[in-house]
């Protein structure tokens, strides 16, 4: 999705395409869009495809990809990643991170490429809206606190039946949403018994790409982090981010500091921590209304664009 949003920004001053690597799970984000794209099984099988455009820049949008891969890729070009955990950053020319705050590990690079750097890189969906403060006093104002849990497409570790489990045991009145990204491999048997057996209202949702239209109704959202705390914060819902490595700490310093969000260090005691805040927001819910309040406004709705016209800059 990101990519594209870039690419969408792009396509009408260059010559540019784009390629996805994989199977076809999510080419269905491609449908309706008139950009020019292309999929295929392997990193290898794109490098002819590359090779045969000669671009004069190429974007990497990824986690990882092997050195000779990258070795085999025209060496004209300027390469830029519009990941910061990429692991081949030593050898990109350009950087767009979302937050001003670095990680420590990048001053350990001999080699680093230029980068640009700050809120206004998030890319967030077009759809995404703010709601209003009205609207989510509203919402606050409720007796059941209205509480989301998304832990990302696949959390693997199921830290959301762990959290409805303790939320249960340990909170009185809340009302949870639970999105369930479309990677979710565990048992729904369980999730439907713990529901059942909950004292909480719990209401299950499988979506991806529409599950804010659904999560704007919660007053705060547990999350893994990731985008997720960058789509609250622009929305408008605090976040507490439940993380599930120490390095990714540097992602949120930037949010917290700005009181939209909240971040918890990994380790066993994170999830328990986490109950003990939603029970303690349950009972304070001005400190959400503030939060809500420190959101407006922190993270610019072009961010696609900001990036588009940079590396257009750069052509």
């Amino acid at each position: 999705m990101r990519s594209l949003l870039v690419l969408d920004h792009i396509k009408h001053a260059s010559d540019s395409s784009l390629i996805v690597i994989g199977d076809s799970s999510g080419t269905h984000l491609l449908e309706n869009s008139d950009v020019r794209w292309d999929l295929v099984e392997s990193e290898f099988s794109a490098i002819p495809m590359i090779r045969k455009r000669s671009p004069s820049l190429i974007v990497f949008d990824m986690l990882t990809i092997s050195e000779t891969a990258l070795e085999s890729l025209p060496t004209g070009a300027l390469k830029v990643s519009l990941s910061s955990i990429f692991d081949q950053l030593e050898q990109m020319d350009h950087l767009f991170h979302r937050t001003t705050v670095e990680p420590p590990s990048w001053k350990n690079f001999k080699k680093f490429p230029t980068i640009h750097k700050g809120l206004k890189y998030s890319v967030l969906p077009q759809w995404l809206k703010p709601i209003s403060t009205r609207l989510y006093e509203e919402h606050l104002n409720e007796d059941h606190l209205s509480v989301a849990i998304s832990m990302g497409g696949s959390d693997a570790p199921n830290r959301t039946l762990q959290l409805l489990n303790l939320l249960g045991k340990n909170v009185k009145k809340l009302v949870i949403w639970v999105a369930l990204g479309n990677a979710y491999r565990h048992s729904y048997t369980d999730l439907i018994d713990t529901a059942a057996k909950n004292r909480h209202e719990i209401i299950l949702i499988k979506s991806n790409e529409s599950m804010w239209r659904v999560l704007k109704n919660a007053s705060i959202v547990l999350c893994a982090g990731g985008l997720t705390t960058y789509e609250a914060a622009h929305i408008g819902i605090p976040a507490l981010n439940i993380l599930q490595k120490k390095n990714w700490n540097y992602l949120f310093e930037e949010l917290t500091e700005l009181n939209a969000c909240i971040t918890l260090p990994p380790g066993e005691k994170s999830l328990r921590d986490a109950v003990d805040i939603v029970g303690d927001l349950r009972s304070n819910r001005v400190k959400l209304l503030e939060m809500h309040k420190s959101t407006q406004n922190v993270i610019p709705k072009n961010g696609a664009k900001a990036i588009a016209e940079t590396i257009l800059d750069l052509i």
